[in-house]
């Protein structure tokens, strides 16, 4: 079901609204499904940067949470939990306006209209502020809910969410959950080296090592010599899947015999 307080919230660009939407259909009557990005990158025709930047601030703003579930992958498939509800803490407190409820007496007009004029004039005076919410401790939890052969991260210190927000501009909030997930599963990284050095939060977040890991440098070599081609029969599988999690009346249209003036036909 697609939420008009998702759609019709004006914080949240019309590229978040239709991921907001595929994910939605996919998911039905439930709450959550998992779509791989591959096949999201494909139906929504967006590029990965695009839907990645997109992704990110539904996931900021609450509307989608996603974990990591392993399936026998080595790097396991996201799971997307809709929550249908729209929550920007920062953005509301830094313009002291609070949730606008959907009246339409003279009051509450007015009030929106203060508040907005509220959010343009601190855009105005702040043009060079990030405006959007960045949750650094998501990416905290993250980590340490992954990562549990690791030093857990305490505290988030300035030059922390300096770094995470750097790593943002480039990667998305799946791509951290792919590197813990990298990270935890490396043998050399958590020790077993002849240096007996182990990585920490600090380390897997600075650029070139972020990069590094995700290029799958630290991969066992157990683990790298596996081979990861998908065959006829899992591809299959993952059709079968993909059909079972579509909508009923997504079903009807692919499964209808075209008329002469169908113009999707």
């Amino acid at each position: 079901m697609v939420y008009q307080d998702v759609m019709r919230n004006a914080s949240l660009e019309p590229e978040s609204k239709s991921i907001y939407a595929y994910l939605a259909c996919f998911a039905g009557d439930k709450d959550n499904c998992h779509p791989s990005r591959k096949l999201m990158l494909k139906e929504l025709k967006m590029s990965e940067q695009r839907f990645s930047k997109y992704m990110n601030a539904l996931l900021a703003a609450g509307v989608v949470k996603v974990t990591r579930e392993r399936d026998g992958n080595i790097f396991g498939k996201n799971i997307y939990t809709i929550t249908h509800k729209v929550i920007i803490a920062e953005e509301n407190a830094e313009s002291g306006c609070s949730e606008i409820p959907h009246t339409e007496n003279e009051y509450t007009e007015n009030k929106h209209t203060e508040c907005e004029h509220a959010r343009n004039m601190d855009t105005n005076n702040n043009t060079n502020r990030d405006r959007e919410y960045i949750n650094y401790q998501q990416i905290a939890d993250m980590y340490n809910n992954t990562c549990v052969s690791f030093p857990r991260v305490t505290k988030l210190s300035d030059s922390r969410k300096k770094a995470i927000k750097a790593r943002l501009k480039q990667y998305s909030v799946e791509d951290f959950q792919r590197l813990f997930t990298m990270a935890e599963e490396s043998s050399f990284l958590k020790g077993k080296n002849d240096r007996n050095w182990s990585a920490n939060f600090d380390w897997l977040i600075k650029d070139a090592n972020m990069a590094k890991v995700l290029d799958g440098n630290y991969i066992d070599k157990s683990t790298s010599t596996r081979s990861h081609t998908i065959t006829e029969e899992e591809r299959a599988r993952l059709e079968a899947e993909r059909i079972a999690n579509m909508p009923e009346w997504m079903k009807h249209l692919q499964n209808r015999e075209p008329r002469e003036d169908d113009p999707f036909k």
